[in-house]
């Protein structure tokens, strides 16, 4: 059950009945998504869950739970990984300043996403056109048949790479049919001077 959509929950967001053994047994996952962190380890939240735990331990049990995945990904498609630490000590690393750096590596500065689209492109379901704006400047404009729509969810700077040593930087894509948006021009080679910072080299979009 999601709790956040049932009963407005702000620390956890699922609850299930588990079959273990011959029992069952009632199971959330707190703090799972940066949101649900801050509700629990920036309030007193964290503190409780320990109480409880520790003057319950006949009905309740607590271990990190520490995965990588990506935010909506099924169990199956996680990677858990074995955590040794306790359950106290997980959650004072957990209650410090660090939390404010949780997904800062999504900021656009400093992550960029190059997709391949040399297929679309050559067969042309994706197709560009020159354009040239109120002010003269030159971009790129492009109707793309059965797009990849995930593209409209990325937060940081996404580069498509169309083949012959040409990539469009996306700006805008839509996902409503007729699917298109527009963007800029750029070259292989502005692209790899872009990323060893070497921007004397680099071409201007």
């Amino acid at each position: 059950m999601m709790l956040d959509a049932a009963i407005g929950s702000k620390s956890t967001q699922r609850i299930s009945l588990q079959q273990q053994a011959e029992a069952l047994a009632l199971c959330t996952w707190p703090a799972e998504l940066k949101p649900q962190a801050e509700a629990l380890y920036r309030t007193g939240r964290a503190q409780r869950l320990m109480d409880l735990v520790a003057e319950h331990p006949e009905a309740w049990q607590a271990r990190p739970n520490v995965h990588l995945a990506f935010w909506n990904a099924p169990v199956a498609q996680r990677l858990y990984l074995h955590c040794h630490l306790q359950i106290t000590e997980h959650i004072h690393g957990w209650s410090g300043n660090d939390l404010d750096q949780i997904g800062q590596f999504y900021g656009r500065e400093l992550l960029t996403w190059i997709f391949d689209a040399t297929g679309p492109a050559r067969s042309g379901r994706l197709e560009l056109r020159a354009r040239r704006n109120r002010r003269g400047v030159r971009y790129t404009s492009f109707r793309w048949r059965h797009p990849r729509k995930s593209l409209a969810a990325c937060t940081a700077q996404v580069l498509l790479d169309l083949g012959g040593g040409c990539l469009l930087d996306l700006q805008k894509i839509h996902t409503y049919a007729p699917c298109g948006g527009w963007g800029f021009l750029v070259s292989a080679d502005d692209v790899r001077a872009w990323l060893r910072g070497d921007s004397s080299q680099a071409g201007a979009a």
